[in-house]
């Protein structure tokens, strides 16, 4: 065989027993087991497998790791690989497991722990080029076709599924390895053996934390063992303190001095000379900060672990990085916000850095790290949430490349993020006031949406309607730009498309909803063409969601601008049919918001003059009156429902059972793994893809979830006390009338109306200090759609309208 190690690995005949394995490989692990079956066909050729195949290519596949470790001979790491995933797969099965049993102190000693160990190829590439270094041993992609991962995986296998046979053994093992390692002169150590077993022991993690026999060992394992080698004159195993630190740093420990000891590691680490012992440092601070007594401890270094951060992000695009990034920002928000704006200018920075990368050819990592630096954008911003001067500041930094972005098609990729960075500029930054360079987004989003993203409606949905929401005169009075007619550009996109999604319908829906809440009063002269959309899409439409969406079209314009929306429904010669819609709606509609747009729509109608409405209207008052108040019962019933629930979600007590042990044992020498769960979830998978190819099924009967996200102006508003209002207002403006409209009730109509009257002082004391309290103690509510305090002035008959 040629000696360069590329050409001998790419060799026919090793290329060959790759192949050869590989497809062993995947019919064992998809066809081999009997219980991963979804037909009677492939049930008998997994009994098939088991019985003529399995045990046999097993018994090669031992030789082949026997031939490499134990004799010394050429083997390529991919064969390898390949070989420890099908003794992974064979681990489940009782059969194959007995044949592996035999050689489980060669497969441990002799192949695993060797590979787990920091080696030749590691040590050179350590030194001669640590970015490579970094790259390969943090991609997901290296850890496919690692032999050190595949080790790992099969170890963690023993130990979980057949643990009376290998658990003990191995740290048996491990014990008197790191005996032998402490008791030896610094000079005759074995370092590399070290980090082998330091790996090991990480990996199994989950199964020694969680049992009570091992848990208690973990602690002064650490101390002893792991804390002293951040200071180890090995840089790899610096890097392996840090690691191991990381994944037991969610566990509970006794002296609070062994993991805050260790946390003071991690920052050490993060001033190491070597990058890769830097990296794994930061990376180990995610993972650290899952223990309140780290967190603590680290409290004081947040401005270094910034800098430090910050550093190693220019140096290196890493995804990892920017997710620690965020972890420290969402832990440290009263330390991080004196520097956000410095943050947020080296994450632009960053950010426009990879962009240019992913443009010039880095395309993949410096993508993953540009989207990443989005995030941890957000999470800046979240940061600061009740600073909007902060926000101010920002602005100058963020609007013009997030602006760049949205002008580009080439950007569409981040799209969604760029988005919700505008979603936090508008929403928290919103509260004080939309600044005009804020406003420039506005029109980019319409067109980017309407040129090369139509697919982004759950996306654009939040940051229009903040805008809206919070400057609703500016977004009515603008003519140059028009942001009416881009917004109802949207809309009318989305309802009018040829076999458009029902879910993006139902976004244009609530967007429209939002204009005609949020602007009332100002865009009069839009609610005939929005009307009109609505309710004629709605003759079309089978789904019952999209129907209720679109008649709250009708609704939404009745509860805030009556007048308007009468005469708009009339000269369309659509009063019939917003009618129709309104008691469709009532009768099938069970969210509680679209049940208060029925009762508060009827406030409003009963609020006018009796004598002034449509003859279609009048006719049909008593009508949705009585349904009113049948209505005002069920919301009650639902807000307290609501309450409750909320009540009891607030007593349930986190922290989950007490901790027990595992089965120690495992499965039996005759025991087949189950994998029913297993089997269940591709099922679904399966099933789901079907679903993702256009099989939409029946989607009529799909009911709308309460969206606790969607709030307006109205939510400041009771329904019952809103009829109670009306009521005593029309019958204090035309007792004749009213008392003809009353007769026309049914009896639980009249009684329940009475009741509201008499229960409407109560109801809206109470209901204002829920309001009070709730905007008191309003902690940082995902920025979906604004929110805001006016309140709407219900019409009366002396309002001369």
């Amino acid at each position: 065989f040629p000696a360069d190690p590329d050409q001998r690995r790419n060799h026919p005949f090793w290329k060959a027993k790759k192949w050869v394995a590989h497809i062993m490989q995947r019919f064992f692990s998809r066809f081999g087991n009997t219980r991963m079956a979804r037909s009677d066909e492939e049930r008998e050729f997994a009994k098939l497998f088991q019985k003529e195949y399995a045990v046999q290519f097993l018994n090669c596949i031992l030789d082949v790791l026997a031939h490499r470790f134990r004799h010394g001979r050429y083997v390529s790491d991919r064969l390898v690989q390949i070989s420890l995933n099908y003794i992974d797969t064979a681990l489940s099965l009782a059969q194959t497991y007995r044949a592996v049993k035999p050689h489980l102190h060669m497969l441990i000693i002799e192949v695993i722990f060797p590979l787990m160990c920091f080696n030749d190829e590691d040590a050179e590439l350590w030194e001669t080029d640590p970015h490579e270094y970094v790259r390969k041993s943090f991609d997901v992609i290296e850890d496919f076709y690692s032999p050190k991962t595949a080790a790992a995986n099969v170890l963690l296998s023993l130990v979980k599924k057949r643990p009376r046979d290998t658990l003990r053994p191995f740290l048996d093992f491990a014990s008197d390895m790191l005996a032998k390692y402490a008791a030896a002169p610094p000079a005759e150590r074995n370092y590399r053996a070290k980090d082998g077993v330091l790996m090991a022991i990480g990996t199994l993690e989950e199964k020694l934390a969680s049992s009570k026999k091992y848990a208690s060992a973990i602690e002064p394992l650490i101390q002893q063992h792991v804390i002293p080698e951040f200071q180890s004159e090995h840089g790899f195993l610096r890097a392996r303190a840090c690691w191991v630190v990381a994944e037991f740093a969610s566990m509970e420990f006794n002296d609070p001095s062994v993991i805050t000891n260790a946390a003071e590691g991690i920052v050490i680490a993060l001033r190491d000379s070597d990058l890769p012992v830097r990296i794994q440092g930061a990376l180990g601070v995610t993972r650290i900060l899952e223990n309140e007594s780290a967190t603590e401890s680290l409290r004081k270094h947040v401005p270094f672990l910034l800098e430090a951060l910050l550093d190693l992000m220019h140096e290196i695009d890493s995804e990892e990085l920017v997710s620690t990034l965020e972890g420290i920002i969402s832990h440290f928000d009263d330390e991080v916000a004196p520097h956000a704006l410095a943050l947020t200018q080296k994450l632009t920075a960053y950010l426009v850095h990879a962009l240019e990368a992913a443009r010039d050819g880095d395309e993949e990592e410096s993508a993953l790290a540009a989207l990443a630096t989005l995030r941890s954008l957000a999470t800046v911003l979240a940061s600061v949430h009740d600073l909007p001067q902060v926000y101010r500041e920002i602005e100058p930094i963020l609007v013009p490349v997030l602006g760049s972005m949205l002008e580009h098609q080439e950007t569409l990729d981040y799209f969604e993020d760029v988005l919700d960075l505008i979603t936090y500029l508008t929403f928290y930054g919103g509260r004080a006031g939309i600044s005009a360079q804020l406003w420039s987004l506005f029109p980019l989003m319409c067109r980017a949406f309407l040129d090369y993203a139509p697919d982004y409606m759950a996306n654009i949905l939040a940051p229009l309607d903040n805008f809206i929401h919070y400057a609703p005169h500016v977004f009515a009075s603008s003519t140059e730009p028009n942001y009416r007619d881009m917004v109802f550009a949207i809309v009318h996109r989305v309802l009018t498309a040829e076999g458009g999604s029902e879910v993006d319908a139902q976004d244009a829906c609530k967007l429209a909803e939002s204009v005609i809440v949020n602007a009332r009063g100002h865009i009069d002269s839009e609610l005939p063409r929005y009307l009109e959309l609505g309710l004629r899409r709605r003759e079309h439409t089978k789904n019952r969601g999209s129907r209720i969406l679109l008649a709250n079209f009708a609704l939404a314009a009745l509860a805030t601008s009556a007048p308007a929306a009468l005469a708009a429904l009339a000269n369309a010669g659509l009063a019939k049919a917003a009618l129709e819609a309104a008691f469709d709606n009532a009768e099938r509609a069970t969210r509680l918001h679209d049940r208060r747009l029925f009762i508060l729509a009827t406030a409003q109608l009963l609020s006018l003059p009796l004598a002034q409405l449509p003859a279609a209207v009048r006719e049909a008052l008593p009508r949705l009156l009585a349904r009113a108040a049948y209505l005002v019962q069920v919301t009650a019933e639902q807000r307290q429902a609501a309450d409750e629930e909320e009540e009891e979600d607030d007593e349930d007590v986190e922290g989950g059972s007490e901790d027990e042990d595992e089965d120690e044992d495992g499965l039996g020498d005759d025991e087949d793994e189950d994998l029913s769960e297993e089997a269940a979830y591709l099922e679904a998978l399966a099933q789901q893809s079907h679903l993702l190819l256009g099989d939409d099924g029946d989607e009529e009967d799909v009911e709308l979830e309460e969206d606790e996200e969607f709030t307006s102006p109205l939510d400041d508003i009771h329904e019952l006390v809103a009829l109670a209002r009306a009521v005593s207002a029309s019958e204090s403006s035309d007792p004749a009338a009213f008392q003809q409209l009353m007769q026309m009730l049914p009896a639980e109509a009249q009684a329940a109306l009475g009741n509201a009257v008499q229960s409407a002082p109560h109801v809206e004391s109470a209901f204002q200090q829920e309001r009070e309290k709730a905007k008191a103690s309003q902690g940082r509510p995902r920025p979906s759609l604004g929110h805001g305090p006016e309140e709407i002035v219900f019409l009366s008959p002396e309002s001369g309208m």
